[in-house]
């Protein structure tokens, strides 16, 4: 018979929760029942077994074998001299056939050399860092000296301590124990063969293999000296003061040995957070934060340790044996990404409350790590799998960092049966210790529009480059607008939509206003613009708005002979030659206190450069034209979000609208639609047919001073001498200042069609005589 049941213990946060909910499948499934399968279904772990709930209790309680979990190589392991070492002694004591591979494994390490020579007495450790002093100089030989100084300073009398280990002066003498206890951690270092390195090797080459299991989860040798640890697992086993190993032994054997082992409300407490008053005070550390001790962490000030569960912090360690180890052994010595350890990445300081520019000048995130979360029940060498691949690709390569994590997230359908991951930031929130904290979870679900990342990926590589030249930190104001832009990808391979992708192009816009204002004399140089954004960004990114469509519009009018596009007079770059900077300023002309004084400024440039350069058409051709209510509505104060539209416009100008068509024609019929109720100015009517590329007749630079001026009545009388010059008949209508000369003159610069539909209000018929 089988048996399916919620492990309500065993939820997706926190992350030692998550282990825990890994160590359980892995321990039934290698020591009880090899059917076992396992899935995720809402926060909860469910386990479908030949066991029941009680026969899971039982299995625990009174077969379960405890992987020898040991880190010889740190301080603190309990295998060096001085060293606590109550849970490894009471493991050796036992012969609990449960605990044979556990005992094996520390004999083994203490018949080595390095381990197996008994405590030093301080005459023993003064000799060996004297000796190490002679044997060198400079600042390595002055700090054995001011050791072995501490020590004669605060004990006053040496040789009656001289025959003592470090144990026996914390009991006869405790003012001389802290000066000791330095100096017995320089001897230890220096009497041993060799570094932490050797010790690795040494481990993973005469220990049983289930010791190795938990090795390869701790730490990684990657070259003959180069170790790298997996960050759920501090820094090989250890976390500050904090050593995980002796603590496993120790509550290991609190739990399986003790003459009165706690009640099965533990295990109960543990695996179905059934409620139990055996709780007891110990650390837990980065893995359960809710738990990990600190200011403001419990009804004190400060807490340093909570009530907790034994079983939580053995089966945590259990579950971080399956978690990294399994990746470790597939990869070999070789890392991808940020760390030998599944699905674990660098940080991006993006997508959690608590995130920061101050986290990032300080490198406050040591790593990410992504949990699977998958709703179909799979044995458990299926997740095994799955950890030993413990990668994500995106745009062809292996994601390194947390955003490109995100992104390669929102391109894949359900993967391998995940339907989503778990983000947990290791961020450094307490003193000098880390916390795994929980940063959002991402479903496993492809997003409309998310190839258009990769060219965002191709934007960000060249910003990024540019960045590695300012010799120390970036600009703030440039770490703002990259955060801004991680901010924007990050949210849209969150929740998609396409407003989250105007967003990214909105960030875009940013970097480009950015690079646009910025001194191209200076120190480090932007290689060439910013430039390749698909012409599918003009639909994916639509989101309706004025702005949008606007700042589309503008950025589509295009080059006219020497006369460059229209980002030529927004950034310094050739106007024949777009794709490199130009020499000084160009044609550059965004200027003015206002959104509307800076239009206003390009109009009046793209006419005098035509001019100069003998344009034979007027410069204001574009690919994508709008309604006439949309200009007329621009005119309208607070009729749009300026900082938006401006933002878009630089964004829009990053497109390559050689190849357009297709969406233009697209944007274009879907925007033909009048707006209800908008009111077309006659003065904008009349002074559009003289800014309008379709017409013959050509503007005189004064009209646009006069606007800039609000003269808009005398604006309009030069228009209509022209236009009549040109052989129009303007109807004799009294044009009036509105206060608004300055956005009319503005929304001239503004491509439209159809322009025949406001004729008629100001011009008569040619072939009528004016009446």
């Amino acid at each position: 018979m089988r048996y399916q049941f919620a492990l309500s213990g065993c939820t997706i946060e926190p992350m030692a929760a998550y282990l825990k909910a890994i160590a359980v499948f892995r321990l039934v499934s290698e020591q009880a029942d090899s059917t076992a399968r396992g899935f995720w279904r809402g926060r909860e772990f469910h386990l479908d077994s030949e066991l029941d709930g009680e026969a899971l209790e039982r299995f625990f309680l009174e077969q379960y074998r405890p992987t020898p979990i040991v880190a010889p190589w740190n301080d603190g392991g309990g295998f060096s001299e001085g060293e606590r070492r109550i849970g490894i002694n009471a493991i050796l004591a036992s012969v609990s056939p449960r605990l044979e591979d556990y005992r094996q494994t520390i004999r083994e390490i203490l018949s080595w050399p390095e381990f197996g020579g008994g405590e030093m007495t301080l005459g023993q450790m003064l000799t060996e860092v004297q000796n190490a002093a002679n044997a060198t100089s400079g600042r390595a030989q002055a700090e054995l000296h001011k050791l072995i100084s501490d020590v004669k300073v605060a004990a006053g009398n040496l040789e009656s301590l001289f025959s003592l280990t470090t144990q026996q002066i914390n009991r006869h003498a405790k003012p001389v124990y802290k000066s000791v206890k330095k100096l017995r951690t320089a001897a230890k270092k220096l009497n041993r063969s060799g570094g932490k390195d050797e010790t690795v090797r040494l481990c993973r080459n005469q220990l049983p293999d289930r010791a190795v299991d938990w090795i390869d989860s701790a730490v990684v040798l990657r070259t003959t000296r180069d170790l790298k640890f997996p960050p759920i697992l501090g820094t090989g086993g250890n976390e500050g003061h904090l050593e995980y190993t002796h603590w496993f032994a120790e509550k290991v054997a609190d739990l399986l040995l003790a003459n009165h082992p706690p009640s099965a409300d533990l295990i109960r407490n543990a695996l179905f957070a059934a409620p139990t008053a055996d709780l007891t005070r110990a650390p837990t550390g980065q893995l359960d934060p809710g738990r990990a001790g600190g200011y403001n962490q419990g009804p004190g000030v400060e807490t340093e340790e909570f009530p907790t569960n034994h079983w939580n912090f053995v089966l945590a360690m259990e579950g971080a044996v399956a978690w990294a180890g399994s990746a470790c052994r597939r990869h070999g010595v070789a890392t991808y990404g940020a760390f030998c350890s599944p699905f674990t990445v660098f940080p991006k300081y993006v997508g959690y409350d608590s995130s920061s520019a101050g986290d990032e000048h300080r490198n406050a995130v040591r790593a990410e790590v992504w949990m699977p979360i998958w709703d179909r029940a799979c044995r458990f060498e299926e997740l095994r799998s799955l950890l030993r691949e413990g990668r994500v690709e995106w745009s062809g390569r292996p994601v390194n960092n947390a955003l490109e994590f995100s992104e390669a997230l929102a391109a894949l359908g359900a993967d391998r049966g995940i339907s989503a991951f778990q983000r947990y930031s290791l961020i450094n929130r307490r003193g000098k210790d880390y916390l795994a904290l929980p940063s959002g979870r991402i479903n496993v679900q492809q997003r409309a529009g998310v190839e258009l990342l990769e060219d965002v990926d191709r934007l960000v590589r060249h910003i990024d480059d540019f960045s590695r030249g300012f010799k120390s930190e970036s600009p703030a104001r440039f770490s703002s607008l990259r955060r801004q832009l991680d901010t924007a990808i990050y949210w849209f391979a969150l929740r998609g939509g396409v407003e989250r992708l105007r967003d990214i192009l909105v960030a875009l816009g940013r970097f480009e206003r950015y690079f646009a204002a910025r001194d191209l004399r200076l120190d480090p140089k932007l290689n060439s613009p910013l430039f390749g954004l698909s012409p599918r960004w003009l639909l994916e990114a639509n989101d309706g708005s004025l702005e949008f469509r606007i700042a589309a519009a503008l950025a589509s009018i295009g080059p006219s002979g020497e006369v460059g596009p229209l980002r030529a007079n927004l950034t310094p770059l050739n106007a024949t030659k777009p794709w490199m900077w130009a020499e000084g300023s160009g044609q550059t002309a965004w200027s003015g206190g206002t959104l509307a004084h800076r239009m206003a400024s390009i109009l009046k440039r793209r006419l005098m450069d035509a001019e100069r350069l003998n344009c034979r058409s007027l410069p204001l051709c574009a690919g994508l034209r709008l309604h006439p209510e949309d200009a007329a509505m621009f005119i309208q104060p607070g009729s749009v979000d300026e900082s938006r539209l401006e933002d878009l416009l630089f964004a829009c100008t990053m497109i390559d609208w050689r190849d357009s068509a297709a969406e233009v024609e697209t944007l274009e019929s879907s925007w033909r639609t009048a707006t209800p109720n908008v009111v077309i100015p006659r003065e904008y009517a009349l002074l559009k047919h003289l800014f309008d590329p379709s017409v013959s007749a050509r503007p005189e630079p004064s009209i646009l001073n006069l606007l800039t001026a609000d003269r808009t009545p005398e604006a309009c009388d030069i228009a209509i001498r022209r236009l009549r010059a040109s052989g129009y008949a303007p109807l004799r209508i009294a044009y009036s200042r509105n206060g608004e000369g300055i956005r009319l003159a503005a929304s001239l610069l503004i491509p439209i069609h159809s322009l025949g539909m406001i004729a008629g209000g100001v011009l008569a018929p040619q072939n009528q005589d004016e009446r």
